[in-house]
């Protein structure tokens, strides 16, 4: 739903505010639906160097329903040990007010049903004492962060109902229309309140349990710092130096809980979880521990046991999906296939017009700042930025392609090069419009549907145990015409944005359709379990390069390729993936059979009961009961 402006009527303004008490914090966020941006007021005071962590990411509209993410979180930089409580309180500020006490000025709810919805995170770790208090469960060692207290804030349809605005459902979602209210440009605010206190203060009515070391712990303890020295274009010399063991990332190390990812030849990151064996792959979203699977377990004399890389460490075959020759197919999940057309460009002495743009009347295109000339004489015209052509050579036609590709002999010989690849576009649709058709998430591909068969069948029950990671299926267009209609189409593929960071890979993930979680909504909410794949550039950190460059490193094997989640290009036409094998990373036809080897991420309260991570002595997990 998103809040639609009727004739003379204003549309409701919400503003989310956040302000640490113990003279921690001070200032507001803002938000306000007709902007795209937040003012972010939030700084420092004279307390000391504790932090209070938030973040509140700006959506274009706060839409029916949605969760908008505003975490709240805990760091300590006391320099001593410290326990925690957090409580929050709500109010509603009139249209104009300029009060500034915590008072409501309108109802939080109306007929029993409340205006916005705050939603917390790890109610596990929280535990809520009658004085209105949330208690962390655990001491707060220096230099550790306090699992996420909140997560996000959703606007209550079921409130608009009661408010004066009348909803429907549409194609697009739920939409609603405002009528006159009193919550008419009035502001909703949010007040946050921490105290930590030290661990021989009394006068709390709860008493946290002492802290231990976690898995995360753990691995953050390996790190040799960070990684700004490694040179990732160079996987063959990782086990003589270029990073060997476990590194720090440097675009995280400021995170509450920074990213720590291992590289190399290193041997003691096994762990044992659901009786399959694990290999730790980074350090992931609040402070869980991502791996990737490894192989059932192996029995000696009663002891669990994994096997040495290289036998048996992977699902069966699956293809990526079932097709290649639509850009839609690099998708975890795709949305519609428009896949290729080619014509032969033999007509040399036929004038052709091209265009850089279309404009679309309802019935026909008309070509916008075109070009004339034959195919032979305006070739490379066409591959810089005039990729729109009719199939009859006219201005004016019902159906246009878009130029991705050309083909042939010789890119310096006019004549050789000789056919064009494109995509058929009609009812008023553009490379932009079409892009978002291709990449929508409404059909599972089929190695989604491969991997969440088995985590049904064999891990569906330890769920619970396992954080709410991103997974990231990048299919932003790093070079090439699908990346817009000014951009080059020619000799080169079309590639897509892991291509662009084989020598700076990264954990992030821009755009949230393309960031595939369960229920966390800093992500697409698209996946039915808790599991993926490594993408490229997490192969790149363990150590890898492109093809013929020898991994080295503990991904390698003799014995297999295996799927990651990265798109690498559209070319002619067919559709790339990436998967790696011992010798790097490799591109592979979507519709080709590989082996499969999941990704899950334990929880941050994940403990090491016994064990030093090698295959004859992995790490037995444990957890709080």
């Amino acid at each position: 739903m998103k809040t639609r402006e009727e004739s003379k009527k204003k549309r409701v303004i919400l503003a989310v505010s956040a302000v640490g008490l113990v003279a921690l914090i001070g200032g507001t966020i803002a938000y306000n639906q007709n902007a795209t941006f937040f003012n972010n007021l939030f700084h420092l005071g004279d307390s000391g160097p504790e932090d209070f962590i938030e973040q509140f990411e700006s959506p274009a509209n706060w839409s029916c329903q949605e969760s908008v993410p505003k975490i709240v979180q805990y760091k300590n930089r006391s320099g001593v040990t410290r326990i925690v409580r957090i409580k929050y309180e709500e109010y509603w500020k009139q249209a104009g007010s300029t009060s500034t006490d915590h008072q409501t000025e309108l109802p939080l709810e109306n007929n029993g049903v409340r205006t916005a919805i705050v939603n917390l995170d790890n109610t596990e770790d929280w535990i809520l004492q009658q004085d209105g208090y949330y208690y962390y469960k655990y001491e707060v060692p220096d230099g550790i962060a306090t699992s996420e207290f909140m997560e996000s804030v959703t606007f209550n349809c079921d409130f608009a109902e009661t408010e004066q605005y009348t909803c429907q459902d549409t194609a697009t979602g739920r939409e609603c229309e405002s009528s006159e209210s009193d919550y008419m440009n009035a502001n909703y605010h949010v007040y946050v309140t921490i105290q930590t206190q030290a661990t021989d203060k009394t006068d709390w009515p709860y008493t946290p349990t002492p802290s231990r070391d976690t898995l995360y712990d753990i691995v953050a303890s390996q790190t040799r710092g960070l990684d700004t020295n490694i040179d990732f274009t160079s996987g063959a010399t990782v086990a003589s130096g270029n990073g060997n063991g476990v590194n720090t990332l440097a675009a995280h190390a400021n995170d509450a809980y920074p990213v720590y990812y291992y590289r190399g030849e290193v041997d003691n990151n096994i762990v044992i979880f659901a009786n399959s064996c694990w290999r730790i792959v980074r350090t992931a979203e609040k402070g869980s521990v991502k791996v990737i699977y490894y192989g059932p377990v192996e029995e000696n004399n009663e002891v669990k046991q994994c096997r040495d890389l290289g036998s048996y460490i992977v699902l069966d075959r699956f293809n990526y999906n079932n097709d290649d020759t639509s850009p839609a197919d690099v998708g975890y999940m795709y949305g519609e296939r428009y896949t290729y057309w080619s014509r032969a460009l033999d007509d040399y002495e036929n004038s052709y017009e091209f265009g850089n743009d279309v404009s679309w009347d309802g019935t026909n295109y008309t070509l916008i700042n075109t070009i004339s000339g034959t195919w032979a004489s305006k070739r490379l015209d066409v591959a810089n930025g005039h990729h729109y052509f009719c199939l009859d050579g006219t201005t004016t036609c019902s159906n246009v392609g878009y130029i991705t590709y050309f083909a042939g002999r010789s890119w310096d010989d006019p004549i050789d090069y000789s056919v064009a690849y494109f995509l058929y576009l009609s009812n008023g649709e553009n490379i932009e419009n079409v892009k978002q058709k291709m990449f929508a998430n409404t059909n599972d591909s089929y190695i989604k549907q491969s991997i969440e068969s088995w985590f049904s069948n064999n891990l569906a029950q330890e769920e619970g145990k396992l954080e709410d990671v991103i997974y990231c299926n990048d299919r932003s267009i790093y070079a090439g015409s699908l990346k817009g209609k000014d951009e080059n189409a020619g000799e080169s593929a079309n590639y897509f944005g892991a291509y662009g960071r084989l020598s700076a890979p990264s954990v992030d993930c821009a755009n949230k359709n393309d960031a595939f979680t369960k229920a966390n909504p800093s992500g697409n909410q698209k996946l039915n379990y808790k599991v993926g794949l490594i993408t490229a550039d997490e192969v790149i950190l363990a150590g890898a390069s492109v093809a013929n460059n020898p991994l080295g490193n503990y991904l390698s094997s003799s014995a297999f390729n295996a799927w990651t989640m990265s798109p690498n290009k559209y070319k002619a036409m067919n559709s790339y993936m990436y998967d790696w094998d011992e010798e790097g990373l490799n591109e592979r036809y979507a519709d080709d059979s590989t082996y499969v080897r999941p990704s899950i991420a334990l929880k941050h309260r994940t403990y090491v009961k016994s064990g030093s991570g090698l295959v004859s002595d992995p790490y037995i997990l444990e957890w709080d009961e």
